[in-house]
């Protein structure tokens, strides 16, 4: 089974770049709050991530060589992000002084991770990356790697149905996971076969084809279960009509990131991690935190959903622009090892 490499065309690295950038434009907008838009994201963007993560899979390297290589770009970035997280949640809870046992009960949540912060994605990516690399090597065949993923998922929904518990290291999670990342690694395997329904006239038609799969099976998921996709607190809504809103809300942000390419969207996507791991804990509040200190508010607003969505984008623009001055700084200097590199 021939695999194709992520970095084999510039423009392949392009359009997942471009996807995951607007991944992260989409999580930050869902946790900053737009209303019944949050519905909406949350129906494809952490599937999306997956997605993305099992589209650059390979297992060119042997296992060894494969765990020291995921070790260095998410447990590193993981533990060195997460203890900056730790610092400023100390300041925010114990103004009145830290003390060595606040630190280490935040420490020992960094380190057991059971969605602890929006780290609990990477400590999951690690371990779905590890699984994964068994399987793929066990399986060999795409047709037996799906028929084991598909048990891993129906594993995982009736895990959570009869009220399984989130746990350590989200290790749960990898087992409805797994269907997204396998659906990236299938994309990757038959990118060059299907590619011509993402570029050109018929991506247009498959965008809005897949548009409406989205929001109507994501609706009707909701109206049917009462709840939609929220792999954060183990929601899967009602799983055949949410699993197919994920696909197809994914398929489009694919589709979209062929259509153009956007230098700084793209800079975010290739440098998501600290986007996704500082944006929620500290970004959000210290923005907001700013905003008030200066007397700008969304209070008198939030009754108008337009004027509140265009201050949720004006929040938005200040975290990223923050964080991209993080990064710069943080990949020239001998800190680079805290983003993987």
């Amino acid at each position: 089974m021939k695999e194709i490499s992520y970095m084999e065309t510039q423009m392949r690295v392009d359009w997942v770049d471009m996807a995951k950038g607007y991944g992260i434009l989409f999580a930050i907008l869902a946790h900053l709050g737009v209303g019944i838009a949050d519905i909406w994201i949350y129906t494809f963007h952490m599937p999306l991530f997956f997605f993305l993560s099992g589209y650059v899979f390979s297992t060119k390297y042997e296992y060894r060589a494969f765990v020291k290589r995921k070790c260095k770009s998410l447990i590193v970035p993981y533990f060195s992000l997460g203890f900056i997280m730790i610092l400023f949640q100390l300041a925010i809870d114990y103004r009145e002084g830290i003390t060595i046992y606040s630190f280490i009960i935040l420490f020992l949540k960094l380190s057991v991770q059971i969605r602890y912060m929006t780290l609990w994605y990477i400590a999951c990516l690690f371990w779905l990356n590890i699984v994964f690399y068994i399987i793929v090597r066990k399986c060999r065949h795409m047709n037996r790697i799906f028929l084991f993923v598909s048990g891993m998922f129906l594993t995982g929904l009736i895990y959570y149905h009869f009220g399984g518990i989130a746990l350590p290291w989200n290790i749960d999670v990898i087992l409805p996971a797994s269907l997204f990342f396998f659906g990236g690694y299938w994309f990757q395997n038959n990118y060059e076969r299907i590619r011509v329904y993402f570029t050109g006239k018929k991506s247009v038609i498959c965008f809005l084809v897949f548009g409406i799969i989205n929001v109507c099976f994501g609706a009707i998921g909701v109206i049917i279960s009462g709840k939609g996709l929220e792999m954060y607190v183990s929601s899967y809504g009602f799983p055949p009509f949410t699993i197919m809103s994920a696909f197809a809300g994914i398929f489009c942000t694919i589709i979209f990131s062929h259509w153009f390419t956007i230098k700084f969207i793209r800079y975010i996507g290739q440098n998501s991690l600290i986007y996704y791991a500082w944006h929620q804990a500290i970004m959000i509040p210290l923005v907001r935190w700013g905003l008030k200190n200066t007397g700008i508010t969304s209070d008198n607003i939030a009754d108008n959903y337009v004027c509140l969505l265009v201050y949720r984008l004006f929040e938005l623009l200040i975290i990223i622009l923050i964080l991209t001055l993080c990064h710069i700084i943080i990949s020239n200097t001998r800190f680079k090892f805290m983003i993987g590199k």
